[in-house]
């Protein structure tokens, strides 16, 4: 099992000079990571409220290249702090769709839907790769398959960034 990850990599993205740049940079990841047979953890960062397929947003055609989106959502309501995960997408398999609260503790992230699912048919190999947190391989029924690429999006203050 070989995993790679892309942390920020809209960050890098906004190195390139313009958007079609941008793309072919993407789709060049993206054909390089199936050459290479790597399943890829990807974080980007959700801008204006929504990271997805039916916005605006210059990174939204990601959804349709990844095999898995995840989005991480942090709000303040009545002065306490609210995280919520969701599974956007997730091809190929049966998931749970709507929002699960998570607390980032000593251990990371704690929490989420504690509901066991069973996984759907499909084309590809049923082997799973565990993330390495339990509740979102719950949520996932079991982890990523293998060879999926798997992207991850939060706004700013979502999840910790490494010191």
């Amino acid at each position: 099992m070989r995993r790679i990850v892309f942390d920020a990599l809209d960050v890098v993205l906004e190195l390139l000079p313009d958007l079609a740049t941008r793309r072919r940079e993407l789709h060049r990841l993206h054909q390089w990571l199936l050459a290479h047979e790597l399943t890829a953890l990807i974080t980007a960062k959700a801008e204006g409220g929504v990271f997805s397929a039916t916005t605006q947003q210059p990174f939204a055609f990601m959804q349709f290249m990844v095999d898995c989106s995840v989005l991480l959502k942090h709000v303040i309501v009545l002065g306490v702090s609210q995280r919520t995960l969701r599974v956007q997408k997730y091809r190929g398999s049966a998931f749970y769709e709507n929002d699960a609260r998570f607390v980032i503790g000593a251990s990371g992230i704690e929490g989420g839907v504690a509901h066991a699912l069973v996984p759907a048919e499909t084309r590809t190999t049923n082997e799973r790769v565990f993330s390495g947190v339990d509740r979102l391989d719950s949520m996932l029924g079991g982890g990523f398959y293998r060879g999926a690429s798997v992207l991850i999006t939060g706004f700013t203050g979502t999840a910790p960034s490494p010191p």
